[in-house]
């Protein structure tokens, strides 16, 4: 078999035809949300809070467990910090799913690409004149029952307002949850030091199992030269089959470095309070991948651990959720081109191969 090939990656803010000039803001630290996350006068905690910038459109994304042992709410919301003007934005793409156990394998980003909305949306002053106090939710759960998972996709435009803000939060479920929403603060270096509760007793939240952050661009163009399998990497920090990435990153470095391909991953903005400032991994980054062989008739698929994975591609124009095995990989057929999409959907652990092959 021919060895794993090194690939250039471009980074670009478009994968659909729509420009996505604002970034990604994705959010899973702390991916388990604790009891101890509700401990505020907000009865939660917010994941981001990042600054919007009027006449850029964004894409934001969240995967979280609800480990509280109470109900709870999860958004994706603008927040108006101005007490004076009042904002607005457009709500453009939203797709959500819910569930107990892996949720990534029911295609919440094929129910993405699929949404088409024009949802143009008024985010109040932050003053008690407005019930919401000047939180306007994007995307929310409902009520979300104990041991929920949940994992949400926007794409939104802001059409004005200087005083704007991304938040992503995790609040106590109550009637007037929206207004508590915008009171929520960022999670803290003290919150960070709780109880994961999907670890061990006793072991604390980690940058190994949280990061949060706006990256620049939302995805990635690969052409692929040959029929030579190629591998895109799961995480900057490493490559979760157990080595460190070129041997010279640890968990305290402040920098992300590309594994098998070069200018895959970028540095975030907006992190968490850890001392590492990369990201863990490119999830709900999309990458478009064409191959220039005329022989790539189908893809093949397939986890480089031991565990099974599941994958939302673009196929002959179709969203579709894969799932592969090491010794099953996915085996799809290509018509009337050599290209596929693919976005790596929260839930995975694990690099991920692929290869074009004539058969």
């Amino acid at each position: 078999m021919y060895g794993v090939q090194t690939l250039t990656i471009n980074k670009v803010n478009n994968y659909d035809g729509s420009t996505i000039d604002g970034g990604l803001i994705w959010g899973d630290g702390p991916e388990g949300i604790s009891a101890a996350l509700l401990d505020t006068a907000a009865y939660g905690r917010a994941l981001t809070n990042v600054k919007l910038t009027a006449g850029k459109t964004y894409e934001a994304e969240y995967y979280l467990h609800n480990r509280t042992g109470t109900n709870v709410i999860m958004a994706i919301c603008v927040k108006n910090t101005s007490t004076s003007q009042s904002g607005s934005v457009t709500l453009l793409k939203s797709a959500m799913v819910n569930a107990t156990s892996a949720i990534y394998k029911q295609g919440m980003m094929a129910s993405f690409e699929k949404s088409s909305l024009n949802r143009t949306l008024t985010v109040n002053p932050a003053t008690s004149a407005y019930s919401d106090q000047g939180c306007t939710a994007l995307v929310n759960t409902g009520v979300l029952s104990n041991k929920y998972i949940s994992n949400a996709r926007v794409r939104f435009k802001v059409n004005s307002g200087s005083d704007l803000r991304l938040k992503i939060i995790v609040v106590k479920y109550q009637s007037d949850w929206l207004k508590r929403a915008g009171w929520t603060n960022l999670v803290n270096a003290s919150d960070l030091n709780q109880q994961n509760p999907l670890a061990a007793s006793g072991t604390p939240y980690s940058a190994s199992t949280s990061f949060t952050g706006l990256f620049p661009n939302v995805a990635r163009n690969v052409t692929v030269p040959n029929l030579n399998p190629f591998r895109l990497c799961w995480g900057g920090y490493n490559n979760m089959d157990g080595d460190p990435v070129s041997g010279s990153i640890t968990a305290n470095s402040t920098r992300v470095i590309d594994c098998y391909n070069s200018g895959e991953f970028e540095d975030p903005t907006n992190t968490l309070p850890f001392k590492r400032n990369g990201n863990k991994g490119n999830f709900g980054v999309v990458y478009a991948i064409y191959c220039s062989n005329a022989n790539a008739n189908y893809i093949r698929i397939k986890p480089t651990r031991a565990q099974e994975g599941s994958y939302t591609v673009k196929i002959n124009g179709i969203w579709q959720s894969v799932s592969a095995t090491q010794s099953t990989p996915a085996k799809l057929a290509l018509r009337g081109g050599h290209s596929i999409w693919f976005a790596l959907t929260g839930g995975n652990t694990g690099d991920i191969e692929l290869q074009f092959t004539q058969g």
